[in-house]
């Protein structure tokens, strides 16, 4: 082949890969119109091409390495990103079937992490020392914020549930000290102490708000909470050894004190008639009680069965005592009022047996059967002492009295008309006898001109006189 032949076979090699590059060329530029939409050729003109590789490489400028994207057959694609250093600082992979993200430091270790597990997200932030500080994720209720100390410990998470928001607060041992939630009613905070255990509870639940104090058994405190009439003070003992509360009901202001069996063993109130308080044993049923009303006080004391015992009182007038047996039933009665004084016996059955009284005259003393009836009555009036006696029907039958001339001694019927008398008079004596009906029938008198005697028929009339 002499010059010529070799000059044209040059320039025919020249010319196939010429082509070769114009076709390379064209493939790129249809697949770039492909993927911009706008590929004017029919499909089956377009130039169908696809790149498959397991891994690339990413250098600078001058060839120093500065990431990688791979992909691994059981985890799936990785995308590193490194400094200068060629340290990897941004990596991409996906992972578990998730995708995640981890973000490095100047010193190589984890900063951040981010990704998807379990169809939720996830983001997580560590200390200098590696040990994660703070974190967020999605749960099935909510959210979750959490916050940890350089060392691991957890210090506080806020989070959600179905009721609402939830904060917990932790002491850097560890141990729950705060916690603030919602419920469904209302909210709900707790302070506890180092160890972790509640000291401190504020609640807020059916339109009520609570706030208690605990000691360190968990058994003792104190708590504040209104209902429908007022504020609730309550201060729990040792062990449940008692408590006192203090509240505002309808009246006012309410005190009381239990004893360990639970039962009140003190109380002190304000009534609508005025003040009042109550002591027992430690059972609650026998003890001591006072109250005021309009009129003045009263005090109680009663038996381990709840009758009364003894009763005092008063009235804007008097003052009374009662004595009750064991049945609460009266069997002593003291009492004064405007006119004076009553003294009442009483027997088992709670009738009267004898009464001593004051009266506008003088006193009084009465014995009464069986059945409260009166049966004497010793009194006193303007003229000096009384005594009568009485049948069952309450009726006088005898009467020893005195008048302004002297003494008086009568005798009635059961009807109560006067039967016989004998009384003395200015200048003497009389004595009379009367019929059923009350009518004279004899008399007998002795005066200073002399003594006369006089018989009076059915009629009214004398019948004989003497002398």
């Amino acid at each position: 082949m002499d010059e010529k032949d070799q000059h044209i076979a040059a320039l025919e090699e020249r010319l196939v890969a010429q082509e070769e590059v114009i076709k390379t060329l064209q493939k790129d530029f249809d697949r770039l119109l492909d993927y911009l939409g706008c590929n004017p050729l029919p499909d089956s003109r377009r130039t169908k091409a696809r790149l498959r590789v397991r891994g690339v490489t990413i250098v600078d400028d001058n060839n120093e390495y500065r990431g990688k994207l791979a992909c691994e057959a059981n985890e799936g694609a990785h995308l590193e990103l490194c400094d200068t250093k060629e340290k990897a600082k941004v990596t991409l992979q996906v992972k578990d079937s998730a995708g995640e993200i981890e973000l490095r430091g100047a010193d190589g270790h984890v900063r951040v992490v981010g990704g998807a597990l379990n169809d939720h997200g996830y983001l997580c932030t560590y200390a200098p020392k590696g040990k994660p500080a703070a974190g967020i994720k999605s749960i099935p209720t909510g959210g979750v914020v959490s916050v940890t100390t350089d060392k691991g410990d957890a210090v506080g998470t806020l989070r959600s549930d179905k009721d609402g928001g939830y904060v917990e607060i932790y002491t850097p041992t560890g141990k729950k000290q705060v916690t603030l939630m919602s419920t469904p009613n209302g909210g709900l905070m707790v302070v506890g102490d180092a160890k972790g255990k509640p000291r401190i509870s504020m609640v807020y639940a059916d339109d009520k708000p609570l706030f208690a104090l605990f000691a360190k058994d968990m058994e003792a405190g104190s708590t504040m909470t209104v209902d429908e009439e007022g504020g609730v003070v309550a201060l729990s003992a040792c062990h449940h050894k008692g408590d006192v509360m203090l509240r505002h009901d309808e009246f006012g202001g309410y005190v009381s004190v239990r004893h360990k069996s639970g039962k009140t063993t003190a109380a002190l109130e304000n009534l609508e008639s005025g003040g009042a308080f109550r002591l027992s044993n430690k059972n609650g049923d026998a003890g001591i009680f006072s109250f005021v009303d309009e009129n003045g006080g009263m005090l109680g004391v009663d038996s381990i069965n709840n009758k009364s015992q003894v009763f005092l009182s008063c009235s804007q007038h008097s003052g009374r005592l009662a004595l009750h047996d064991a049945n609460g039933k009266p069997t002593i009665l003291m009492d004064a009022n405007a006119k004076g004084a009553l003294l009442g016996l009483f027997d088992v059955e709670g009738n009267t047996v004898a009464a001593v009284e004051s009266a506008e005259q003088g006193g009084r003393f009465l014995l009464y059967d069986a059945k409260g009836r009166p049966i004497a009555m010793l009194f006193s009036d303007e003229y000096g002492g009384n005594l009568n006696i009485y049948n069952h029907d309450e009726t006088v039958q005898a009467h020893v009295g005195t008048n302004e001339e002297g003494g008086i001694v009568g005798v009635a019927g059961e009807t109560g008309l006067n039967r016989a008398s004998l009384r003395v008079i200015e200048d003497g004596g009389t004595v009379e006898v009367r019929r059923p009906g009350g009518d004279l029938g004899a008399a007998m008198a002795c005066r200073e001109e002399g003594n006369l005697v006089i018989i009076m028929n059915e009629d009214g009339e004398v019948e004989a006189t003497l002398p």
